[in-house]
């Protein structure tokens, strides 16, 4: 081949190639929320390769994407999609940003299919076997239903009358839907298409956090003061069990009949809780990265007191035994960090008394210990729980 022949040739190649590309821009009008490390060309480029050369006509396709990272290895993305024919919305999840970008291309390529009468030519852009197995897996949504749909678009876009994302069901009786499964098969029946599957999601992987805390206590001695703690966890899926060492400083009492005398108490104890962690996702989308622990345990230490304004100071440590509760809000703006305010109430069962020789008793112990505390949570990445069943 000549070489004016050949440059003509690679002419009509680049020509073809780039209205495929503009064709498919033009059917796709995307709006993307989400990470750098999962840019929205990814996506873009997904949908061009599903569509394949053929795009066909029809009424532009109007996306809204909203991608986070949940933690490592966990990904979600929230699909909401419209036509002047179809709308609907997916909230998927899977293990990286490419397998979430992969099944969403997937819905989106269908649906502008669907909606110019052209439907993506089968094996055109497909991607490999294990590409494929990771999409099906993404198209799972979270235990107790679907994510409430991200807000409809703004005004200069194409109002969308309600309607299926896919195409509907066929009627009860064809090949599509007929009830194959044997007699004594209990496994739920396949959910139409474009709708949501419920099936049993891998258990959530446990992992180690170290919490360091700050913030003031009182009630139980007799002056606020400061309280530092530090909190190891194993965190679950909804729980987390807890190892909680703290300290408080100094509180001084004086003596009502000779104020120059008094002590000063300080108190330290460490001990286990157990927490669930209901999250609020489904009213409040933007609560989604928002945990609110509720724990409760019990823990045991000492009580310090030494006397101040004697020739002699004396010194006395009582045993502390108490039952802890402790509600909190941690927000977490990154998967291996979280961020927290909590109030812990501390019921001691031992009430002491502190006495010096020949006046009346400085302190008794308080029915309840208050402490306001802020903490910073590091989470380490651990390995999944192993799943049980056969």
């Amino acid at each position: 081949m000549s070489r004016p022949l050949s440059r003509a040739f690679a002419v009509l190649v680049l020509a073809g190639s780039a209205a495929t590309a503009r064709a498919a821009g033009e059917r796709l009008v995307l709006r993307w929320d989400g990470p750098e490390s999962c840019p929205a060309d990814g996506f873009s480029a997904m949908v061009e390769r599903y569509l394949g050369p053929r795009v066909g006509d029809g009424p532009p396709l109007s996306v809204r994407v909203r991608v986070r990272e949940r933690a490592p290895g966990r990904w979600s993305l929230d699909l909401d999609a419209a036509t002047s024919a179809t709308t609907g919305t997916r909230h998927l999840e899977g293990e990286s940003c490419e397998t979430v970008l992969d099944a969403a291309a997937f819905v989106a390529a269908q649906a502008i299919g669907a909606a110019s009468g052209d439907p993506p030519e089968s094996g055109a852009g497909d991607p490999p076997p294990s590409a494929v197995a990771e999409r099906e897996s993404a198209l799972v949504p979270e235990p107790g239903g679907a994510e409430s749909p991200l807000p409809s678009p703004t005004s200069d876009e194409v109002p969308a009358p309600p309607g299926p994302l896919a195409r509907a069901p066929a009627p009860p009786g064809s090949p599509e839907t007929a009830d194959t499964s044997p007699p004594g098969d209990d496994r739920p029946a396949p959910a139409p298409a474009g709708g949501i599957v419920r099936v049993a999601r891998r258990p959530a992987p446990l992992r180690a956090a170290i919490r360091l805390t700050a913030g003031i206590s009182g009630a139980a001695l007799p002056a606020v003061s400061s309280e530092l703690g530090l909190t190891v966890a194993l965190l679950g899926a909804r729980w987390r069990a807890e190892v909680v060492g703290h300290g408080r400083l100094p509180a001084r009492v004086r003596s009502l009949e000779q104020p120059s005398i008094g002590a000063d108490l300080s108190l330290w104890a460490v001990g286990v809780r157990g927490c669930a962690v209901p999250r609020v996702s489904r009213p409040a989308p933007s609560l989604r990265n928002v945990e609110f622990p509720l724990c409760a345990g019990a823990e045991v230490g000492q009580v310090l007191g030494r006397s101040v304004g004697l020739q002699a100071p004396g010194r006395a440590a009582l045993v502390w035994v108490a039952i802890t509760a402790a509600p909190g809000v941690l927000w977490v703006p990154r998967p291996w960090l979280a961020v927290g305010l909590q109030v812990e109430l501390a019921v001691p069962l031992l009430r002491h008394e502190f006495v010096i020789r020949g006046l009346p008793p400085l302190h008794r112990l308080g029915p309840v210990d208050v402490r306001g505390l802020l903490g910073v949570e590091f989470r380490l990445a651990g390995a999944p729980a192993r799943r049980r069943g056969p």
